[in-house]
């Protein structure tokens, strides 16, 4: 059996390199062929490390500093996080892991993003979710309010005439940056109707005529 055969199995760390190469040594001297062996270079270990980040910086993209430890110490690495990363993903850094054996390529550091959750947007897929607040004549009549964006601006948004507490509304492209592919998912707005207060007289006569009518129509089946 080869000495490449038996590291293989055993390993090259002492003393079993010591003990291979005399015994390899050993041969030569009784008149075998000797020959010098070369150790194969061996890729160091991939490392495993956490961070958390914030909503705004899963939307844009980030970088964040970890102090990683290695069998030689602790050393600062520097990784770059992706605009539209999910919670829970991981990011690989590339020849940063532990260093190579004998020559032999550095592993790699992958690292798992925690998103923190956000106070008003709440995300499924690439696509983000929130509550609008929506007066009852707008619901009724029609009529524009404003929503916030992940971009930290605000847009109008169209509510038709009629709108039932509860609709979802889209504004496509407003959502996450998409991680691979162009472009962005939608920003979906949940329509959440608010009756005035106090309830105006104008209000509260259109609702008793209503209350009429419906009771009306019942009367009548």
């Amino acid at each position: 059996m080869s000495q490449e055969v038996l590291e293989d199995l055993f390993g090259d760390s002492e003393p079993f390199s010591d003990f291979f190469n005399g015994m390899f040594r050993g041969r030569g001297a009784g008149g075998g062929r000797s020959r010098t062996y070369t150790p194969r270079p061996r890729r160091g270990s991939d490392l495993e490390a956490e961070t958390e980040i914030t909503h705004e910086e899963a939307y844009g993209g980030t970088t964040r500093t970890l102090e990683i430890a290695t069998e030689t110490g602790t050393r600062r690495v520097q990784i770059r996080i992706p605009a539209g990363i999910a919670d829970g993903a991981r990011v690989r850094a590339a020849g940063q892991g532990a260093p190579g054996l004998q020559d032999g390529a550095a592993g790699d550091i992958f690292v798992r993003v925690h998103v923190l959750p956000h106070r008003v947007f709440r995300r499924e897929g690439d696509n983000l979710h929130l509550r609008v607040e929506v007066p009852l004549d707008i619901a009724l009549l029609g009529g524009e309010v404003e929503v916030p964006t992940p971009k930290g601006t605000r847009v109008k948004l169209r509510i038709p005439e009629g709108t039932q507490n509860g609709a979802k509304l889209r504004l496509k492209g407003l959502g996450m940056p998409h991680l691979k592919d162009a472009g962005s998912g939608d920003l979906i707005a949940e329509v959440d109707v608010r009756l005035p207060v106090p309830v105006p007289p104008e209000a509260r006569a259109l609702a008793e005529a209503l209350r009429g009518s419906r009771e009306g129509s019942h009367a009548g089946r």
